[in-house]
């Protein structure tokens, strides 16, 4: 039994449209470059702005396509069959957009989303910390309300995607010390 026996006739058919893409848009050789001469993917990045799947768990409201999870999945599966980092690429600036749909402003929404889904925007994201591991409550990093403003103080691990030209952080920090260790966290832009 393989792993489409699973899935209906429309998410088959689903899975061999991402498929395709990768197969025909970002190649094998694409991704083996671009790995190989460490660079971003922003040739690919852009291919999947243009074909729309950028959009596809973005709200119609907001200019996406109101795609399911699985149909989501699919897609990354397809993005990783050459190399994981490139469906990691897409992944990060998708959990970013999300974390906007979901948590963020008006303002915010209408100022990146759109260019999110035109390919203009990358996101990248800093969550990893050297004492947390990969335990993203045990974040010691601090943000502190000065003004208008917050001040970050702390060290991140890495920042996964940080090398796409365009980018916008997203920053996980503890802006309550006195909760919980799972509460008092704010992802930051």
């Amino acid at each position: 039994m393989s792993f489409s026996d699973f899935l209906d006739p429309e998410q088959q058919d689903w899975r061999a449209t991402c498929h395709r893409f990768v197969d025909e848009q970002i190649t094998r050789e694409y991704v083996r470059d671009c790995d190989m001469e460490r660079r971003y993917y922003t040739e690919g990045y852009a291919k999947l702005a243009a074909g729309g799947y950028l959009g596809l768990l973005i709200p119609e409201k907001h200019g996406g396509a109101s795609g399911t999870t699985l149909a989501y999945a699919l897609l990354c599966e397809a993005m990783g069959k050459y190399g994981v980092d490139f469906a990691i690429a897409a992944c990060v600036s998708t959990f970013s957009a999300m974390n906007l749909i979901h948590y963020g402003t008006d303002e915010q929404i209408d100022q990146f989303i759109p260019r999110y889904l035109d390919g203009s925007v990358c996101f990248c994201v800093a969550i990893s910390e050297p004492e947390a591991g990969s335990d993203a409550a045990a974040t010691a990093t601090r943000a502190v309300r000065d003004g208008d403003h917050y001040v970050l103080t702390g060290l991140k691990q890495w920042c996964s995607g940080s090398s796409a030209a365009g980018e916008h952080l997203f920053a996980l920090a503890r802006t309550d010390p006195a909760a919980e260790k799972h509460a008092g966290l704010s992802v930051l832009l």
